[in-house]
């Protein structure tokens, strides 16, 4: 644990000493040279090449190209997202002699990133890296193999005796370092450990945002189901509502149905009685004036009677 924490407080105290001691020797320079740390991060090397080549092409000839890649990954690493490639070029072209030389190693260093030809190209990758250090790096040569293949995510963590699980350790940085101690300047030491820094935190970050992005999309896809099985909550719901809607209607028609059936009945009952009354009515008519009639013959039949009875006697009396 002291070992630890006395390897941190060395390398921060070395980055500091170092960033002074650029600050003092250029001191004219240190305010364009965080400027130019800004632009850096505004156009990186995958949004604005032909701008960055540029500016680093100009830089070179002032010399504080090493104050603003300095300053510019001491200060700003943690917020801004660079490539790595972006971070090599920038240092192999700002320690080269030809601008345009170097920029065919880059497009071939790009060509390397995008996972094509992985062995072919990478003693290519590592003749980029040794130029941009300025020093012979192969002696470190297995140890970077592994760095390069973890960074394109191959599982080589369980043979690895340089990682422990998904994190470099102080130690084994330190480690990483001190295999070039014998041509690594103090200014070489602070970048690389800025990148090896950065390297690990763009990886947690990587982690990290595919986690944030699976529970998203978790979450999204839970949202929707929700939204749909209330949808089909809502339809179902309707189509209930329509339903009773519907048999209320088929209830109110029969019900209007069969009052309908008994008034037309109670019509035809009323009609009926109606006829029979008057049936009734005739009949008694009828038998009234039968009546009448037979009273009347009566009555007649009497009259001739009487009239004969009275001939008879008025027939006798003139006997």
């Amino acid at each position: 644990m002291t070992l630890v924490l006395c390897t941190h407080i060395g390398w921060f105290s070395l980055i500091c000493r170092k960033l002074v001691a650029i600050c003092r020797a250029v001191y004219t320079n240190i305010f364009l040279a965080f400027v130019s740390g800004t632009v850096l991060m505004d156009y990186s090397v995958q949004r604005r090449p032909f701008v960055m080549q540029f500016f680093v092409f100009f830089n070179r000839k002032f010399e504080f190209v090493e104050l603003v890649v300095s300053s510019w990954l001491v200060s700003s690493v943690w917020q801004k997202d660079l490539s790595i490639i972006g971070f090599l070029w920038v240092v192999n072209v700002s320690k080269s002699s030809n601008f345009f030389d170097e920029l065919w190693f880059f497009q071939r260093v790009v060509t390397f990133s995008k996972g094509y030809n992985f062995s072919d190209e990478l003693q290519l990758f590592l003749r980029v890296v040794t130029l941009s250090k300025g020093c012979d790096f192969f002696e470190g040569l297995p140890l970077f193999q592994r760095i390069v293949t973890f960074s394109k995510g191959s599982d080589f963590l369980k043979s690895s005796v340089f990682f422990d699980k998904t994190e470099l350790t102080p130690i084994h940085i330190y480690y990483l370092l001190a295999i070039n101690k014998k041509t690594f300047s103090h200014f070489k030491i602070a970048v690389s450990l800025s990148f090896l820094l950065y390297f690990l935190k763009h990886l947690k970050k990587k982690k990290k945002k595919k986690k944030k992005k699976k529970r998203k999309r978790k979450k999204k896809r839970k949202k929707k189901e929700k939204q749909e099985e209330e949808e089909k909550k809502e339809e179902e719901e309707k189509k209930k509502e329509k339903d009773e809607k519907k048999k209320k209607k088929e209830e109110e028609e029969e019900e209007q149905e069969e009052e309908d059936e008994e008034e037309k009945k109670k019509e035809e009952e009323e009609k009926k009685e109606g006829e029979e009354k008057k049936k009734e009515k005739d009949e008694k008519k009828k038998k009234k004036e039968k009546k009448k009639k037979k009273k009347e013959e009566e009555e007649q039949e009497q009259g001739e009677q009487e009239e004969e009875e009275d001939e008879e006697e008025k027939k006798k009396e003139e006997e």
